[in-house]
């Protein structure tokens, strides 16, 4: 089944007047194993299983179904989040030291890095990265290469960095 939703109203859709420009993209809708999912084909570089692939919270749906006269709530993937770590290495009487960086994307946050990685080269990654931390370490080197790990499956993007 297809169903309609609207990208700018959200939670307050149920309140408004039917018009065209309310439900103004197209989403699918299916049953599998008994659950109901939502995905939004839409999505470039959406990954992951259908327990971990995100869906954005577009709260209201008109499924497209002629036994159904009523706006649907949508259930939506909460899947989401950016998680990071630093492990800084300095030896005694030492001033410079290593720093590891280990950033971990997961969901739609996951979908986005996938995004920009497929939209950038790796050296401009390494550009990036390398002038945000000398705003506040000058002397600053990656010591090896930004190591990117994908886990399509559970939609889990894990950036390592050294320095």
């Amino acid at each position: 089944m297809r169903c309609k939703k609207q990208t700018d109203n959200g939670k307050n859709l149920k309140s408004c007047l039917p018009t065209v420009s309310n439900f103004n993209h197209c989403i699918v809708k299916f049953r599998h194993n008994e659950k109901d999912y939502f995905i939004d084909p839409t999505m470039s570089s959406q990954e992951g299983d259908l327990e971990h692939m995100y869906t954005p919270n577009y709260h209201w749906v008109l499924p497209l179904d002629s036994s159904v006269n009523a706006l649907e709530e949508m259930q939506f993937s909460s899947n989401f989040g950016i998680e990071s770590d630093t492990y800084l290495t300095i030896g005694p009487g030492k001033k410079t030291g290593d720093m590891k960086i280990v950033t971990k994307y997961v969901g739609a946050d996951a979908d986005e890095m996938r995004s920009n990685l497929l939209s950038s080269s790796m050296d401009d990654l390494k550009e990036t990265y390398i002038k945000y931390y000398k705003e506040y370490f000058p002397t600053i080197k990656l010591i090896d290469e930004i190591k990117i790990d994908d886990d399509k499956s559970n939609n889990i993007l894990t950036v390592t960095e050294n320095y």
